[in-house]
């Protein structure tokens, strides 16, 4: 019995031991837990007091003011021509008798496209002529007969008025007869014959359409808010949609001299001295006419541009620390997505380009580039 006793003593006193541990752990695990707590909540109202943070910090984007050339052009629709597109007519009536030549044929200056029946121009030419043999023989025999003393003037004079007048005449009728041909007034392309042979033909009636592409110019009519910037110095874009072709840098031929009561315009004319197969006369155009330029231009993005409540353009620029500053500027013209900046900007100055409109002058940003 006296052996038992210590080992029960020891039993109880290494619990008791256990359970002073198990209780210190779990104190101490308490405070580890609100220790926590305490950290997550400073750290919370740290992050709302640190301004600087750059969680809370905007976001923008920013681009860099550059200098370059800066051209401005205004937009205007026109025709393609030709001085050589006409329409051929006899001079003469008459039944057509010869076609000589087919759509699409090359011909030269000159050359005869189309005969008009002249039978009876002949007839009467060929009749005149027999007249004038005798006109002649006459008027030969009544200067002789003069000369010698034997003729009167009287006599002599009418042989003469008598021969001249049938000359002339005879010179009338062949000229009417030439008219009875129809001649290519230049060389070109048949692209057109309207008539068949045996049809009447009269100075109304189309029988060929000649056309030559070598020269052509363009014309358009342009507003008269214009006239002050057009001269033989504007360069010209032309664009013809309908065939994906550009012509650049073309200088304006002619500005015209009247403006139109009706719709306020004057007409320039743009030569086209290179064109292809593909430019046909009444060809539409898009005229891009150039009316200001600048090669030391500032120039921004025009949607960077910003405008307040008065009315005034203004920017935000970004400094070394990031900091957006509310700067006012003067703006020139706009054109195809840039804007001229005429003041208040240097080039090479960082502007805020996306996420200005929520920021306040002197505001610090995150920048990224785009």
């Amino acid at each position: 019995m006296k052996n038992h006793i210590p080992a029960v003593f020891l039993i109880l006193l290494a619990a008791c031991s256990a359970e002073t541990q198990n209780k210190e752990l779990a104190e101490l695990i308490q405070q580890r837990d609100k220790l926590k707590t305490e950290l997550i909540s400073v750290n919370e109202k740290i992050n709302e007091l640190d301004t600087t943070s750059k969680e809370n910090l905007p976001i923008v984007y920013a681009v860099q003011s550059e200098s370059g050339v800066f051209e401005h052009y205004f937009e205007v629709q026109g025709t393609l021509k030709s001085d050589k597109n006409i329409v051929l007519t006899a001079e003469m009536p008459g039944i057509i008798r010869d076609l000589r030549v087919r759509e699409g044929q090359f011909v030269q200056q000159g050359e005869v496209l189309a005969t008009v029946d002249a039978s009876v121009l002949e007839s009467n030419i060929k009749e005149l002529e027999e007249r004038i043999e005798l006109a002649k023989y006459m008027f030969e025999k009544q200067e002789s007969l003069y000369k010698q003393g034997v003729g009167t003037e009287p006599e002599y004079k009418q042989a003469k008025s008598n021969y001249e007048s049938l000359k002339k005449s005879l010179e009338s009728l062949r000229t009417q007869k030439g008219k009875s041909f129809v001649k290519a007034p230049f060389s070109g392309y048949v692209d057109e014959v309207f008539p068949t042979e045996g049809e009447m033909a009269g100075p109304a009636s189309p029988i060929i359409r000649l056309v030559n592409n070598k020269d052509m110019k363009v014309v358009a009519q342009v507003s008269e808010a214009y006239i002050g910037s057009l001269n033989d110095k504007n360069k010209v874009n032309i664009v013809f949609p309908a065939i994906g072709d550009t012509l650049n840098n073309i200088s304006i031929k002619r500005r015209g001299m009247y403006v139109n009561p009706t719709n306020r315009t004057i007409n320039v004319e743009i030569p086209v001295n290179q064109p292809n197969d593909s430019f046909l006369p009444n060809l539409i155009a898009l005229v891009q006419v150039r009316d200001y330029y600048d090669s030391t231009a500032v120039l921004l993005p025009s949607n960077v541009v910003l405008e307040d409540n008065q009315g005034k353009t203004f920017v935000f620029v970004l400094d070394k620390d990031n900091k957006a500053k509310k700067t006012e500027i003067t703006t020139g013209k706009s054109y195809n997505g840039l804007t001229e900046i005429k003041g208040g900007l240097k080039a090479g100055e960082t502007v805020v380009a996306e996420g200005a409109r929520k920021l306040t002058d002197g505001k610090q940003v995150e920048v990224r580039r785009n």
